[in-house]
């Protein structure tokens, strides 16, 4: 990240203490005195502490703080809480069958939410999760090899990820036969992109979710059906279990301003709830 996108998130943070590998110091940006080296970090277990940190421990301490691009000027922070997540993967992992035989292949750096599910359903499920090196989005043939060859079952990328392979064809060179699950978010999948992935891979499910960072990743997602999709556009489909979607067409500016509003505390309060 730019540094002053890394000054204005600390900022926000309020002067945290820093984890940072021997390699990345200089990206800490300047006036940061409290850091700590993980290469110098004590390895010994402070057995005291953690018992006392477990038994202290709610499910509604956060577990992670993901920032927004800053569209509206500045970062935003989204904390999560461990129930949030623990509620989210259960489900997720159950619906699309994710086990302990699957080997995902993480497309989403760990600041990007994406990767939240990666990551979770890799230990929730106890599967393998390879982390593919960025340099090979570069390349469309060499990601195809890799794909292949470290035997990826499952894709749970953001779109653009998806489309650099069908826009450059890719599967003209190679097919990775072993992904059976291909999930996607972030932006509208382009139907022509969809159905390229779909006609080299047509065993496999596709999924389209969607849904903000403040609601832990995905608040509905649509199972697509074999064959080739003849839509004008993608349903956002169902909610997952136990979450409440609610939809309103505006008006006018002002008053979709406020009936937003309304839905937002309706549906948060649900989440409150279910929560």
């Amino acid at each position: 990240h730019p540094e002053e996108r890394r000054k204005q998130i600390l900022k926000t943070l309020g002067d945290p203490r820093i984890l940072v590998q021997k390699g990345c110091v200089s990206l800490i940006p300047s006036g940061i005195s409290d850091a700590i080296l993980f290469d110098e970090a004590e390895e010994e277990e402070d057995a005291a502490l953690l018992a006392d940190i477990r038994q202290n421990h709610a499910d509604t301490d956060p577990l992670y703080v993901l920032f927004t691009s800053g569209s509206t000027g500045e970062p935003k922070g989204i904390a999560v809480a461990h129930r949030s997540v623990l509620d989210f993967i259960d489900k997720f992992t159950d619906i699309f069958e994710i086990g302990a035989e699957e080997i995902i292949g993480n497309q989403a750096p760990f600041d990007f939410d994406v990767s939240v599910k990666d990551i979770y359903s890799t230990i929730s499920a106890g599967a393998t999760m390879q982390i593919i090196p960025k340099q090979k989005f570069s390349f469309p043939t060499i990601l195809i090899d890799y794909l292949i060859e470290r035997k990826i079952t499952t894709l749970i990328w953001a779109v653009s990820a998806l489309c650099i392979l069908s826009s450059y064809r890719a599967f003209s060179y190679k097919v990775p036969a072993d992904v059976k699950k291909v999930l996607f978010s972030g932006e509208v999948m382009p139907i022509r992109q969809l159905n390229e992935w779909k006609k080299y891979l047509p065993e496999a499910t596709f999924v389209n979710l969607y849904g903000p960072t403040e609601i832990t990743c995905n608040c509905t997602y649509y199972k697509l059906e074999k064959g080739e999709f003849t839509g004008d556009t993608l349903p956002i489909g169902r909610p997952f279990q136990r979450a409440r979607v609610f939809a309103g067409r505006r008006r006018n500016a002002r008053e979709g301003q406020e009936r937003h509003g309304r839905n937002l505390r309706r549906w948060l309060g649900a989440l409150a709830r279910i929560l």
